[in-house]
């Protein structure tokens, strides 16, 4: 892989992480929860988000916080 393509797909894991977090600390998740998601690029150079281990009840309050999201808008045409 070029490392242009590297620093591409990094560029692109990174805001899909600050994008994550972001809703994280809106709900009122912890630091600690924020820290467990990172980075990465896939060695095929696919960027990914590693979203670690996060407590089994605030993964339900992300659950409910996107079922919510889901239910207020109006349905796809």
């Amino acid at each position: 892989m070029e490392m242009q393509a590297w620093r591409d797909a990094w560029i692109r894991a990174e805001g899909a992480c600050n994008a994550l977090t972001e809703v994280l600390e809106a709900l009122g998740f912890p630091e600690p929860v924020r820290a467990a998601i990172r980075p990465q690029v896939h060695y095929r150079g696919t960027a990914q988000v590693h979203v670690g281990v996060i407590d089994a009840g605030r993964v339900e309050e992300l659950a409910a916080a996107l079922r919510r999201s889901v239910e207020l808008r109006p349905p796809a045409r």
